[in-house]
């Protein structure tokens, strides 16, 4: 009879004969699986000829208690072979506090084979999956990891011993980085007039790939416009695509970022209007630029009543309407 249908067949005698709920059930059905799992490593080990010291003596120990666990596994099937259908756990039983013994050997027993376990594991080799980079836990990332830590084949591999009697021990060696006060200026943009730049192209229909306007000055900081005339990206064939560069983009130190809000345009030339975009966005050493590849259908720009392309000429305009620095110091 299986180890564990015995335990539990022993457990609803003290139930239902003794009025008993025995808390020690647990214990004794941990017990028989650990069991199972620990003759099923000490037989995969014990024809393995590259056996080291470390694994010969894990054996042995593992040896002994296993007898001492299939031992006391044993001892709950005291009731006779003849009496099975009536399940006569009283045979053997002179009191019912063995109940309370054979528990507490339970936990003992346990505890030693997840001692021999980890002995193994800690005096075989561990593995290093780390990258060594930095992680910053905040509200926006409140979990890291390693997608492709270690291959399976590697994991799975006994010659390896990641994995033994079917478990493993994983670990985390975790260094705090004292955090460091980061104080944050904030410079605002001047108010002023100027804040505007037209750019007209001239024989609009001679361009097929991209355009750059000449540099021009907003706060001292120089840009310039990008243009598309068939489409950048996601807009290929379909847009007109539009951008503005901030030239020394490059030059923002490390923790500087210049955030502008601004719009983006082309002049109807018949009706005084003009189709807009807005957008605001931070400009750092690694975003120098920003727009849309889908500024303007391609079908409404070469449309003669929209306006937009006179005499093959196009007006583009940029209008920066705030803008200012955050740098943060430590």
């Amino acid at each position: 009879m299986a180890a564990e249908s015995t335990i539990q067949d022993f457990c609803r005698f003290l139930e239902q004969e003794k009025g008993l709920i025995y808390e020690g059930k647990e214990d004794l059905e941990d017990l028989a699986s650990q069991l199972k799992l620990t003759n099923a490593f000490i037989k995969s080990r014990e024809g393995n000829p590259d056996q080291n010291d470390v694994e010969k003596e894990t054996i042995r120990r593992l040896n002994n208690v296993a007898s001492e666990a299939e031992g006391l596994i044993k001892y709950v099937m005291i009731y006779d072979e003849k009496e099975k259908n009536g399940n006569n756990f009283t045979q053997g039983w002179p009191s019912i506090s063995i109940a309370g013994v054979v528990a507490g050997r339970a936990q003992n027993l346990k505890k030693t084979i997840k001692n021999i376990f980890d002995d193994f594991r800690q005096q075989g080799d561990s593995m290093d999956v780390g990258d060594g980079k930095e992680r910053k836990f905040d509200a926006g990332h409140l979990k890291w990891g390693i997608p492709q830590a270690l291959p399976v084949a590697d994991f799975n591999d006994a010659r390896n011993g990641l994995r033994v009697n079917d478990s493993c021990t994983f670990g985390a060696e975790v260094y705090v980085i004292k955090n460091t006060p980061t104080h944050v200026l904030l410079n605002l943009m001047e108010k002023r007039t100027s804040r505007f730049h037209i750019w007209p192209v001239g024989s609009f229909s001679l361009f097929r790939k991209e355009t750059y306007s000449s540099t021009f000055f907003i706060e001292e900081r120089p840009w310039k416009l990008c243009l598309y005339p068939k489409g950048h990206l996601t807009g290929k064939d379909k847009y007109l695509s539009l951008y503005l560069y901030l030239e020394d983009a490059a030059d923002l130190i490390s923790g500087t970022k210049l955030y502008v809000d601004f719009d983006l345009s082309i002049r109807d030339q018949n009706n005084g209007g003009e189709h807009k975009r807005s957008v605001g966005f931070w400009f750092n050493s690694d975003k120098d630029h920003q727009g849309f590849d889908d500024f303007l259908p391609l079908p409404e720009l070469n449309n003669p009543l929209k306006g937009y392309k006179a005499d093959d000429n196009v007006f583009i305009e940029a209008t920066i309407k705030e803008m200012f620095l955050v740098t943060q110091v430590r």
